[in-house]
């Protein structure tokens, strides 16, 4: 253990959406995933997987501008998706991934899962939200630009 307190391999997802509701077919969600590496080791070949997504367009494909991260740096990959009659019909679009990376001994770490949810019915109604699969999540607004 660190004097930190940390130990290990350590890596952190935190998924957005740039709206919470869409009203109309192809209109666009642009979606924002912070990756953190939290734990003591570089990572190398990181990447964001999309492991579930309910849209009936294409899925996304997440870019990110780079692919390693040393310890406690983190890195914004985007990825942006049309909205089709059928998403409106389906009343929302959910879009769950992870962040993988490799660590120096050539094993892998996985973050938590992260989601966001944009409703898409027609006229007013509830707000989408972004979901993490981490109870230890705390929530900071320090996003690093790409």
């Amino acid at each position: 253990m660190t004097a930190s307190g940390h130990h290990g391999p350590g890596l952190k997802l935190k998924k957005t959406a740039s709206q919470g509701k869409v009203h109309r077919a192809g209109k666009r969600i642009e979606y924002r995933f912070v990756v953190a590496n939290t734990g003591t080791q570089h990572l190398t070949d990181v990447r964001v997987d999309e492991t579930e997504f309910t849209g009936k367009g294409p899925d996304p494909e997440v870019s990110c501008p780079g692919t390693s991260l040393a310890p406690g740096e983190r890195m914004t990959c985007t990825a942006s998706y049309t909205v089709t009659k059928g998403d409106i019909r389906a009343r929302s679009v959910r879009n769950t991934a992870t962040a993988t990376g490799t660590l120096p001994d050539g094993s892998q770490v996985t973050s938590n899962r992260s989601s966001a949810t944009v409703n898409t019915s027609k006229g007013r109604g509830d707000h989408g939200h972004d979901d993490d699969h981490d109870s230890h999540d705390k929530k900071r607004p320090d996003h690093q630009r790409p």
